[in-house]
């Protein structure tokens, strides 16, 4: 496996938000990350495909899934050192995949997949 995809072992319990855009995610990831006083991990897409639209005048393609995949690890990985039992994530790698098969007609990657079963990870959907 890539190293810039190798989900950490982490100290702390890692709690996912999983949905379509603008169903709250970020709000709830942010008041709970509050209330239980620990990190909370916001979604790298969000701001990659923001930067590539300002940059580039482009939306998503599917060349962007891994480099997307590969922020939101690192982020994972920075923030749950840090995290005080509990890691709240807008989102994660499982989302990325999802909107790879969504989008992109036999989006396959195994890479991303064995990242999904190798996490001990509880997702709220």
């Amino acid at each position: 496996m890539e190293k810039t995809l190798e989900q950490k072992p982490a100290d702390c319990l890692k709690i996912v938000l999983f949905g379509p855009e603008s169903t709250g995610k970020t709000s709830l990831a942010k008041k709970l990350a509050e209330h239980y006083q620990t990190n909370w991990v916001p979604e790298f897409a969000r701001e990659y495909l923001q930067k590539k639209y300002d940059e580039c005048n482009e939306i998503c393609a599917q060349e962007d899934l891994i480099p997307i995949a590969k922020g939101q690890i690192s982020a994972e990985n920075k923030l749950s050192k840090t995290a005080n039992k509990v890691l709240f994530c807008d989102t994660n790698v499982l989302q990325t995949y999802a909107y790879g098969k969504v989008y992109y007609k036999n989006f396959e990657n195994e890479t991303l997949k064995s990242i999904l079963v190798n996490t001990n990870t509880i997702y709220i959907f």
